[in-house]
């Protein structure tokens, strides 16, 4: 048995991992916040209410096979995530297989030892995820911007994403105890993840923190210590991160295989009884089979979240609810209610809207020049292509773009922006405050024609974008959009010399 202590805690670090790693970028004020974290709520109190009476590990074996099915797939994500977040912020984007290994290992040797050796490490670990993120949060809660938080309006598909990152809640229903006790970690999690929403998006805006993949690891990478201590606090924080992510991904390989783990039947089976060794056997197969899919996955992190999140929506969470009801007297008309309740939901058009990947054009750069009131922008997009549009404000440009793309106009993933000198741009200050440009743009002025930028991007490999964020980071000057709107007019000053970008 584990302590009621232990239990809070396991609870705690379990359900925050993905929840505070993913619910920045899910809303963009506090309205959306509020009507997912609302969905959420019933969702918790229906496991807490469900869990009352019932006893997973009772279960027949149909629904002991989902529930391993299920969780083998949360795992196989969780998996992924921890590789391609390493893989993201400290390798470079090459494959992080080897750091995801140890672990891996880690979780076959903490859940080998059963539900108390789990919650003795649980423990261990809760003050080395949750402190230095305190931390953090105290030092950049100053940098809050209250009208960040009130802008724009309530949009459901927005709440909805932010009820799916609180789909690990049913893992409530493997801890036995008391509701007021369970209750505890519940509203420590709501209102911690409410706090680190108002410093990610207070800080920058919802602009950045939408395109940015991991909002809360971005807003740590610009939170520096008093008197330079621990220069690189990103990478501080990202090792407690992985810890926490190592945390509900050992919880999901464990729960997957909780009904042929040693200490759940052990009274029932003899030690040397062949069944044991079946037991082991499926252990090592549904280990084997996460090992591999993670190891195998190519998805890149945008695109694993977009695939996840849809299939949470549409067959994970229906089965969460269902699954505890069936066997229960007097429940198939409420099965059969919340089918009819689902199946209107997808008729009718409700859920995230989402375009695809493919059918979005990337903006990693802006060139803007003004001539005699109109305004000519250059979009330089992934893999050298570029497009030219004119238009007398934003709107119209936008408009331009559109009809004369077939992709929708993507400005999330924008690196730099380059003006014309001479240009007065104050009329886009309104558009770079309150649309979806992240504040850590770069701003450089230039001399040289959209012509000349356009052919300097034609002969390099990556794009203008990526090259003008090498080209600051080399140069130690930068000026970004977050600086501009704060009062820092001051910009770098670009020139194009025999097709090479400098920096005067």
């Amino acid at each position: 048995m584990i302590s009621n202590r232990q239990m809070k805690r396991t609870l705690m670090i379990e359900l925050f991992s993905t929840t505070g790693l993913f619910l920045s970028a899910m809303a963009e004020n506090l309205q959306q916040l509020a009507g997912g974290m609302a969905a959420a709520v019933v969702y918790a109190a229906y496991f807490l209410w469900i869990g009352k009476d019932y006893d997973i590990g009772q279960t027949g074996k149909i629904r002991k096979t989902i529930y391993s099915l299920r969780f083998f797939i949360y795992a196989c994500f969780l998996g992924s995530l921890i590789k391609l977040l390493v893989s993201k912020m400290l390798l470079g984007g090459s494959s992080g297989w080897y750091v995801f290994l140890p672990v891996f290992l880690l979780t076959i040797y903490a859940n080998h030892g059963g539900r108390e050796k789990r919650a003795r490490l649980m423990e261990a670990l809760f003050w080395f995820v949750f402190l230095p993120l305190f931390l953090v949060l105290i030092l950049a809660v100053k940098e809050v911007h209250a009208p960040y938080l009130i802008t724009g309006d309530l949009k459901p598909a927005k709440s909805i994403q932010v009820f799916l990152c609180f789909c690990s809640l049913e893992i409530l229903l493997f801890f036995h105890g008391k509701i007021k006790e369970k209750i505890q970690p519940l509203v420590f999690i709501f209102v911690l993840n409410i706090f680190i929403f108002i410093v990610t998006v207070g800080m920058y805006g919802s602009g950045m923190t939408q395109s940015a993949e991991l909002p809360v690891v971005t807003i740590i990478q610009m939170v520096r210590l008093p008197g330079g201590f621990l220069e690189r606090l990103d990478i501080f924080i990202l090792s407690f991160w992985i810890l926490s992510l190592f945390a509900i991904f050992s919880a999901y390989c464990f729960y997957g295989t909780y009904y042929f783990h040693r200490d759940t039947r052990q009274a029932e089976i003899p030690a040397n009884s062949s069944d044991r060794k079946k037991i082991s056997w499926i252990s090592l197969l549904f280990y084997a089979g996460v090992f591999a899919v993670v190891i195998w996955n190519r998805l890149d992190l945008r695109s694993i979240i977009h695939v996840f999140q849809t299939y949470v929506l549409w067959m994970d969470i229906p089965m969460a609810v269902i699954l505890p009801l069936l066997g229960r007297p007097g429940m198939k008309r409420t099965i059969a209610a919340t089918m009819l309740a689902a199946l209107l939901f997808i008729v009718t058009g409700c859920g995230p809207k989402r375009v695809n990947i493919e059918d979005r054009a990337y903006v990693l750069a802006l060139g803007i020049e003004k001539q005699e009131q109109i305004w000519k922008i250059g979009f330089f997009l992934p893999e050298n292509e570029y497009m030219e549009v004119q238009g007398k404000n934003w709107d119209e440009v936008a408009e331009h773009f559109q009809k004369s793309s077939e992709k929708e106009l993507e400005l999330g993933h924008l690196k730099a922006i380059v003006i014309k000198s001479g240009t007065d741009v104050s009329e886009l200050e309104n558009e770079w405050k309150e649309q979806d440009y992240p504040k850590t743009v770069l701003l450089f002025e230039t001399q040289d024609s959209m012509k000349k930028l356009k052919e300097a991007d034609e002969k390099t490999e990556d794009s203008l974008g990526t090259n003008l964020v090498d080209l600051a980071e080399r140069n130690k000057k930068e000026t970004t959009l977050g600086d501009y709107l704060a009062g820092i007019k001051t910009m770098p000053k670009l020139r194009i010399r025999t097709d090479f970008l400098t920096i005067e």
